[in-house]
């Protein structure tokens, strides 16, 4: 194929243009991938570890891999068989190169590889210590402890108790004060160092029981410096041999480390930490987070192995092995993203031209499509949004949707940034929504003018009928009255009063002067009889008996 130009974009990428064959894209430079294809035997890498002479050997579930000068090679037996089974370690001790390989009829063996002694066993993990001891980590909850390689008499420890069930031996590690670690599926053992007792399997036993980090499968073990650094499925941890203080991570600045496999550190002291979810690199201050969105063969990282020589990672997956170049790595600057508004729908309309936005009542449902362009690693692109003053919301989608909004106007913010790069300027997005007539303020005006238009009706109604009551009393009491003085009329008929007192008159001419008194005392009392019944609505018989006995009287 003939290439007929070259060009660099701004995010270091290099684009290549050919005659009939298209336009390629070489992206994150840093990074190398391997797999298959490239001669692996097998995809899913547990193990990798560097010998002497600078060769890398990965260990995978079918076998083991030499990779040197970009060229990967599978490892053969003397014999000329290619070695096939489960890889679970490779550990470099003081001469040689352990490999912990578990198949079915696996034996222990010894190869020379171009100069590079290699022992096979097919114990889970392994290890020599500085006392020359060789120490085989089984499922059973022991290690056999040989004097030499090819023993056939062996020392059998137990970790945890005193018997042998179900407990697989993950990891051996002697640190650099000669005590010895052991990571087993059920958690942690430290065995100290002591000087006085040359048996280790009487050594003082540590568990970390109150510790949900060390208490779970331990994936890894690392030193580093004065601090031994664990994996496990709940997270990573720390022990720091000077003053025994264990510090646990179960997340870091927001990110889970849970099933944690792996953990190495660089050569200006970054952590890196293998994850079932990618890679993390923390500094003490930010994290750099690489998954597959971002070059890895897989987000499955299974192991980790720094070369401080050549300032590289090698990073193995379970779709393949990468070599990160920290130089590369860090020298790469993510430039700012720039969003982009691809269309706008609201409703059933679809917008191209963005300004001055203005949507119908009906037109309440709002979707918009943007995109910020990163050709180096364009699924890892995350971005932020906000609608007027709400909070910030995180979204890998390159869309919104905003359902049954009201209306107003709006103002929308995005954001974006790549896993590894800071957020961009925010890009605004202004657009009103009309009300509809019963969502405007004269409805509101309306509706307050009717209701002061009934109230003011229920006011007058309302007086108006306490008027005609009020008239009504009246007169009911007027009527009362007249009746109240015409009873009292019949009750002292005029005549009847004329005559009593031409009656008294001629009593007291005629000097009867006791017979007036009396006269006019009957006539008093039949006066104030009448006047007590004539309020009243009934009269008793007695009462009425009494006041005609007077009236006869007289």
């Amino acid at each position: 194929t003939q290439i007929c130009r070259f060009y660099e974009d701004n995010e270091g990428n290099m684009w290549i243009a050919t005659y009939g064959k298209g336009v390629y894209c070489l992206t994150n430079h840093y990074l190398k991938n391997y797999s298959e294809t490239d001669g692996l035997t097998n995809n899913y890498i547990n193990c990798i570890q560097k010998d002497m002479s600078g060769k890398i050997f990965i260990g995978t579930i079918n076998g083991i891999n030499v990779f040197k000068d970009g060229k990967i090679e599978q490892l053969k037996y003397n014999s000329g068989e290619t070695i096939t089974g489960y890889i679970n370690n490779i550990i470099k001790s003081k001469n040689k190169i352990h490999v912990s390989l578990t198949s079915e009829g696996a034996k222990s063996k010894e190869i020379n590889y171009k100069g590079t002694p290699l022992y096979f066993s097919r114990y889970q993990s392994l290890i020599e210590t500085s006392s020359g001891k060789f120490l085989f980590g089984s499922v059973g909850n022991n290690i056999r402890i040989f004097d030499e390689l090819n023993q056939l008499k062996y020392n059998l420890f137990f970790v945890f108790g005193n018997s042998s069930y179900p407990n697989r031996i993950n990891h051996i590690y002697e640190d650099k004060e000669k005590n010895i670690w052991i990571g087993t599926f059920k958690g942690l053992c430290k065995l100290s160092y002591k000087k006085e007792i040359s048996d280790f399997t009487k050594w003082e036993k540590t568990f970390f029981k109150n510790n949900s980090v060390l208490n779970s499968n331990i994936t890894s073990i690392y030193q580093d410096k004065n601090k031994i650094w664990f994996t496990s499925s709940n997270g990573v941890a720390s022990y720091n041999l000077e003053n025994d203080n264990v510090t646990s991570f179960a997340n870091i600045l927001g990110y889970d480390l849970s099933s944690s496999t792996s953990i190495t550190i660089d050569n200006k002291g970054r952590i890196w930490i293998g994850n079932m979810k990618g890679i993390y690199c923390y500094d003490g201050k930010s994290v750099k987070y690489l998954n597959s969105n971002s070059g890895l063969p897989s987000s499955e990282v299974l192991s980790l192995f720094y070369d401080g020589e050549l300032n590289k990672m090698y990073i193995g997956t379970s779709n393949g092995f990468s070599i990160l170049d920290l130089y590369l790595f860090d020298n790469t600057k993510h430039s700012p993203l720039e969003i982009k508004i691809i269309n706008v729908q609201a409703g059933d309309s679809l917008y191209t031209n963005f300004s001055n936005l203005v949507f119908q009542p009906e037109q309440h449902d709002v979707n918009i499509d943007f995109k910020a362009i990163n050709y180096s690693s364009p699924n890892s692109v995350i971005y932020k949004y906000k609608l007027n003053d709400d909070k910030w919301v995180e979204t890998q989608n390159d869309f919104l949707n905003f359902i049954s909004l009201k209306h107003g106007k709006y103002n929308l913010q995005i954001m974006a940034r790549t896993q590894n790069s800071d957020l961009s300027k925010p890009y605004s997005l202004a657009f009103t929504i009309i009300p509809r007539f019963v969502e405007t303020i004269w409805f509101e005006l309306l509706i307050i003018l009717l209701l002061v238009s009934v109230l003011v009706f229920i006011i007058i109604k309302r007086l108006k009928l306490n008027n005609r009551k009020i008239r009504l009393e009246l007169e009911l009491t007027e009527k009362i009255n007249n009746l109240k003085h015409q009873a009292l009329s019949a009750m002292m008929n005029p005549h009847f009063i004329f005559n009593s007192l031409n009656s008294v008159q001629y009593l007291i001419n005629s000097k009867k002067n006791e017979e007036a008194n009396n006269y006019i005392a009957m006539m008093a009392k039949l006066i104030r009889r009448n006047l007590d019944t004539a309020g009243s609505g009934f009269i008793l018989l007695s009462e009425e008996s009494n006041r005609l006995k007077l009236y006869l009287n007289l």
